[in-house]
């Protein structure tokens, strides 16, 4: 699948190699720990699940445990490799969809609502300042170029 790129800072993913480490607490119940660095297989799912499906509502929760690891030790590694958290990293996938669908979109036939609603931003004043932080312009005006 061909995915756009973001911008990402220079940290690569997969330079998180080492595995999750556990620990054993008092009843000997191996556990994640939540601050062992998070393997670059693991990073990737995570990173693939959230460009496969950024429609979608997804939790921390959903995403770790589709890279097998703890939320609290993704999270960590997210702001590690990228200074985000998972779900702003999401953010910044829809935040570029919808900059797409705006730019392809129709004035007449779209608008910027259903557009921003289509990738999860269901208040559009706030998606408009987010829109405009990111893009330098508002997301009506991108519409209407």
């Amino acid at each position: 699948m061909n995915r756009e790129s973001i911008d990402r800072p220079a940290r690569d993913p997969c330079e998180v190699t080492a595995p999750a480490a556990y620990t054993d607490t008092d009843d000997h119940v191996a556990v994640p720990d939540a601050a062992a660095p998070v393997s670059g297989p693991a990073m990737q799912r995570a990173i693939d699940h959230l460009h496969a499906h950024p429609d979608r509502p997804i939790t921390i929760t959903e995403l770790a445990g589709r890279a097998g690891v703890s939320a609290r030790a993704l999270q960590y590694a997210f702001r590690r490799a990228y200074d985000t958290t998972p779900l702003q990293y999401l953010r910044r996938i829809r935040l570029q969809r919808a900059h797409r669908d705006l730019t392809a979109a129709s004035p007449g036939h779209d608008s910027v609502a259903v557009i921003a609603a289509r990738w999860g931003f269901t208040n559009p004043g706030r998606f408009a300042v987010a829109y405009r932080h990111r893009y330098g312009i508002s997301p009506g005006h991108t519409l209407r170029q």
